[in-house]
């Protein structure tokens, strides 16, 4: 059974906690946002710390930043 987000992005964080994005197209940049409906409907940020190699944000379109899963973001230590 499929878990109400209550207007959240993710189930796996709570409504406003911020939550990890990637770019589908470069899997290896990070951003992150509120986990408010929908992927910028509040502010995205760049995470330039928190990649794997150093960089710049990509110039693909804005739409193509997904969440990472609750298990990817366990692992790069978000909290659930």
């Amino acid at each position: 059974m499929m878990r109400e987000l209550d207007d959240r992005i993710v189930a796996y964080a709570d409504y406003g906690s911020h939550i990890p994005l990637k770019c589908k197209n470069h899997p290896n940049k990070r951003w992150h946002t509120k986990n408010i409906l929908f992927i910028g409907a509040r502010s995205v940020f760049y995470s330039r710390l928190d990649q794997p190699e150093p960089g710049t944000e990509c110039d693909c379109p804005f739409n193509d930043l997904i969440p990472l899963t609750a298990e990817e973001a366990k692992a790069e230590g978000w909290e659930d």
